[in-house]
């Protein structure tokens, strides 16, 4: 449980009814799979059959952050748009999966979101 603006809300859980209203506006939707991530997690790219780029959705919606090691760049004007509207998890403040990670491991970040970090090499 988060708060936003004082008001309690279960994280991910708003993110979950919004994707599931835009992908039932247009079926169906495929997925075309890419690259592995170092977890062997499949990142993949979906668009819904009126061709909408599910992925520039959620990032433009602020529903997911851009993942720039696999995006090369794709979602940036997306990831603008969306925080400049204040959109979804740029409503308030919100820390990085990464940046979260690297602090309980006490690490640096492995991640790269406007131009904050660099990825390992």
């Amino acid at each position: 449980m988060r708060r936003c603006h004082g008001v309690a809300y279960r994280c991910g859980r708003q993110d979950v009814l919004e994707l599931d209203t835009f992908l039932a506006e247009s079926h169906p939707t495929r997925c075309g799979f890419g690259e592995r991530d170092r977890f062997k997690r499949i990142v993949s790219v979906c668009f819904r059959a009126d061709g909408r780029d599910v992925n520039r959705w959620l990032v433009e919606s602020g529903n997911a952050v851009d993942w720039e090691r696999f995006s090369k760049g794709a979602y940036a004007e997306a990831r603008k748009g969306g925080r400049s509207r204040r959109a979804g998890i740029w409503k308030g403040r919100f820390q990085l999966p990464c940046t979260a990670r690297a602090q309980r491991m006490k690490g640096e970040p492995s991640c790269y979101v406007a131009g904050r970090w660099r990825w390992p090499r």
